[in-house]
């Protein structure tokens, strides 16, 4: 489980000067993030290497310090840390600051969880089971974490408005146990207890949120591995409450029904 989560590198796109360029977290570099230049053509310059922290697993991107310019926010799994590099605006960032996470951080997200304008962080933490946020100060720093209980071994959280009241939540994907948790957000930058889901599979390590099938609801994308064979698994979020599993082969085309009033969506798993 662990060798097929390290293949599932962590790769963000951050906006320099105007054109889309990337940010990569690199794990078996020990300590560094790369940072590659876009043309704006599809075509990138050489890597640039920044320092952040030990086995930095996950990389999100937002502007921490409201200077607008884009900074990284990176999960450094060796080190129980975050690393926030804040931007020059040129491609270049100042050197890392740390801020204490809970145990073996495997992703890190971005979103506002009190409403105030200021970016704040999330960050799945593999090795103590538990979510950290880390509410900001709008100056590049953070206040010191809040836990919150997920499964066992979460590896990737992302933030959405997956009941529609108009304040963000959690879904998180629990590497250890093929769970899905979903912590609601109270909108004040505290979160109520997560309830778990069964992906209906083991090893659930990557996790994308969308609506798919255009009804306003959102649907849950997830990957896991069972046997060796790595599965694509999809849950439709209706409100608070996740409706049917389908689980697929990477790859396949796949026509998704969830209701007679829905109409069938094809795309590639």
């Amino acid at each position: 489980m662990k060798s097929f989560r390290r293949n599932f590198e962590a790769l963000r796109c951050t906006v320099i000067a105007g054109v889309q360029d990337l940010a990569v977290a690199n794990y078996n570099d020990l300590n560094t993030v790369s940072v590659l230049i876009g043309n704006g053509d599809g075509t990138f310059q050489p890597a640039r290497t920044l320092v952040a922290g030990a086995h930095p697993r996950s990389v999100a991107v937002g502007d921490f310090n409201a200077d607008g310019r884009a900074d990284l926010a990176v999960a450094n799994s060796g080190a129980a840390t975050i690393s926030v590099l804040l931007g020059n605006g040129d491609g270049t960032f100042q050197s890392a600051v740390a801020f204490a996470v809970g145990d073996t951080p495997e992703s890190v997200a971005v979103g506002d969880f009190n409403s105030d304008g200021k970016p704040d962080v999330a960050a799945a933490n593999f090795g103590s089971n538990n979510i950290s946020v880390l509410l900001g100060n709008g100056d590049g720093t953070f206040q010191s974490a809040q836990t919150y209980a997920a499964d066992i071994g979460p590896a990737f959280v992302s933030v959405a408005d997956l009941n529609h009241d108009g304040k963000l939540d959690l879904a998180v994907a629990n590497a250890g146990s093929g769970i899905v948790s979903i912590l609601i957000g109270n909108g004040d930058g505290s979160f109520q207890v997560a309830v778990d889901y069964d992906s209906g599979g083991a090893g659930a390590n990557g996790l994308a949120v969308a609506d798919v099938d255009g009804d306003g609801n959102t649907m849950l994308s997830y990957s896991y591995s069972i046997g060796g064979v790595d599965y694509q698994a999809f849950q439709r979020l209706d409100a608070e409450q996740l409706l049917r599993t389908h689980d697929y082969l990477p790859g396949t085309t796949v026509v998704l029904r969830y209701d007679p009033h829905s109409p069938a969506n094809s795309f590639v798993v």
